[in-house]
């Protein structure tokens, strides 16, 4: 068993004096970076870097693996495939908070509801039939296809719908009235009593935040994420 593990501060530390991730009401960040747990190459947990400690862990049989070098930008990632699932043992965003969402990473197969969060017993962040968008019940989809590759996705969702965005262009827009991400949460999988709707991909960086973030916020996160990997531009 080896450890992966940095202080919490190094996650928001620029790159080469680049832009600054910001931190305010950051409730996950789980970067491939830092803070695994291994054992050979499987992750078997993945300390939260946001310092509040939503930690996420795999069961036997259900670990992604590291690979130090295919995420985007050639930096570390967590790759998931079938089967494969963590799990997060608690709450993630207040039950009547909004939420901004985004990951960093390379697809490299799209499945139906491929499942990026799922939470309170629904998909609520998902990629499905190739369409970007999420599930509260019923499918909300943009209308705007995601491929395979290098890329940075975002969601931001409150009470009077949601958006999403394909790098930092718009997918467009939809409903949304799911109250809460609660626990058990699933990270590239359902929480349930088997994985199902897995996400097919190597998994740089996922950052959750407990606000709804408008433009000026959202350009921050994305120069923060073009920096390092170079799929946000």
């Amino acid at each position: 068993m080896s450890r992966l593990a940095r202080g919490l501060a190094v996650a928001s530390v620029p790159l080469l004096g680049g832009p600054v991730l910001p931190t305010t009401d950051l409730v996950l960040d789980l970067d491939a970076r830092f803070g695994l747990t291994l054992s050979g190459s499987d992750v078997t947990a993945w300390a939260d870097q946001s310092g509040e400690g939503h930690d996420a862990a795999a069961a036997s049989g259900e670990e992604p693996t590291y690979n130090a070098s295919s995420g985007p930008n050639g930096q570390p990632a967590v790759e998931s495939g079938s089967g494969d699932r963590m799990t997060i043992s608690s709450d993630l965003v207040n039950p009547s908070g909004p939420m901004s969402v985004y990951w960093a990473g390379n697809i490299t197969s799209i499945g139906a509801r491929s499942t990026i969060i799922h939470g309170g017993g629904r998909i609520v962040l998902a990629e499905t039939s190739n369409e970007i968008g999420w599930f509260d019940g019923s499918f909300r989809l943009t209308g705007t296809s995601t491929a395979t590759g290098e890329q940075a996705l975002t969601w931001v969702l409150q009470a009077s719908g949601g958006e999403a965005w394909v790098g930092r262009t718009s997918a467009g827009t939809a409903s949304y009235s799911e109250s809460s991400i609660t626990a058990d949460v699933g990270v590239f999988s359902r929480p349930t009593s088997t994985p199902g709707n897995e996400l097919i991909a190597r998994t740089s960086r996922l950052l959750v935040y407990a606000a709804a973030h408008d433009a000026t916020q959202r350009g921050e996160v994305w120069d923060y994420i073009d920096d390092l990997y170079g799929v946000a531009a």
